[in-house]
């Protein structure tokens, strides 16, 4: 049984970018959701972020995010509107899923079944999937 873990998507409905400033004890992969990927893997390159408090930047329109096995505080000092989406433990996200930020990432057709697909692998185990483990060093650990 794996650890309990909780994912998050940023999801920026903002014309502008935005940062953010995101405090875990983790040191975790940081993605944003894509749609020149397979629908079925649709998290672009990860951005290793370290433990501690940390800026990162959501573009205008997209949704990026991350998995943490310790608690995460997200603080958006901005006036945008920056909505964030957590799955505590939950396969899949919770639905329905937020409203697609942009025209461009509904532009396929298939926002719905990538956002699902967000931040998990492939495979299944014990036939439930799992999630992608983007944690670089856990809490505790080193």
């Amino acid at each position: 049984m794996s650890d309990p873990f909780v994912r998050v998507a940023l999801v920026n409905y903002s014309p502008k970018m935005v940062t953010l400033e995101v405090e875990t004890e983790d040191a975790f992969e940081y993605r944003q959701l894509r749609t020149d990927t397979p629908k079925d893997r649709p998290d672009g390159k990860s951005k290793d972020i370290g433990r501690g408090k940390h800026r990162v930047e959501v573009p205008a329109g997209a949704i990026c995010g991350f998995a943490s096995r310790a608690m995460v505080k997200i603080t958006n000092a901005t006036a945008e509107n920056v909505s964030v989406i957590s799955a505590n433990g939950k396969d899949p996200w919770p639905q329905p899923p937020p409203p697609a930020p942009s025209a461009e990432l509904n532009a396929n057709g298939d926002y719905v079944e990538r956002f699902n697909n967000f931040l998990l692998t492939e495979g299944l185990n014990k036939g439930v999937r799992q999630p992608m483990v983007m944690i670089i060093e856990p809490a505790g650990a080193g």
